[in-house]
């Protein structure tokens, strides 16, 4: 449906940042950069200001879902690194950056949720020190809070070793310390 890749038209009149990032990932290994081009940027326009990529983008209705899931910010930087690995262009990843740079912002702001001292010290918590918050990010995570998803945190840290290449193809120097810090943590 125009430049939203979904999992299947008939199931679903909605994209899934994830679908789009994995199926945006076989595309460019068959040379197919324009849709994945235009399906970044469209997803991008969704993007809330404190950094959040949504899960879910409602096709058709210019909305979002609301659900919890924190996966999506990895796969937004991972696809646009990945879309730059297989197109060469340059110009889309700098006018991504600064969408990807405050995606990883919020995932800095939610992992430090996660981050609290007293977590190293309960046994039943400790586990759970420095990853992402609890989400609904699969199904049978309901109710919120749902439960720690190391979906997300895989793609967290992916997100956070692709933005490292990111900013070292264009000359982020300044934030490559930052970049490896979080990443590390």
């Amino acid at each position: 449906d125009g430049p939203a890749i979904q999992p299947g038209s008939r199931s679903y009149e909605a994209a899934w940042m994830r679908d789009g990032a994995m199926t945006s990932g076989a595309l460019l290994r068959y040379g197919v950069t324009d849709v994945v081009r235009e399906f970044l940027s469209w997803y991008a326009g969704y993007l809330m200001e404190d950094g959040r990529v949504p899960a879910i983008v409602i096709i058709g209705r210019n909305e979002v879902n609301p659900v919890k899931e924190f996966d999506s910010q990895g796969e937004f930087v991972h696809a646009c690194w990945d879309y730059y690995r297989f197109s060469g262009d340059r110009k889309f990843l700098e006018k991504m950056w600064p969408k990807a740079e405050r995606a990883l912002q919020f995932l800095a702001q939610i992992r430090q949720s996660e981050s609290d001292e007293s977590r190293k010290t309960n046994p039943d918590q400790a586990r759970y020190y420095g990853i992402l918050p609890k989400c609904v990010s699969h199904e049978g995570y309901y109710p919120e809070p749902g439960n720690h998803s190391f979906w997300d945190d895989f793609w967290g840290l992916k997100g956070w070793k692709d933005a490292l290449s990111i900013a070292r193809v264009l000359g982020h120097t300044n934030r490559l310390n930052w970049i490896a810090r979080e990443e590390q943590a």
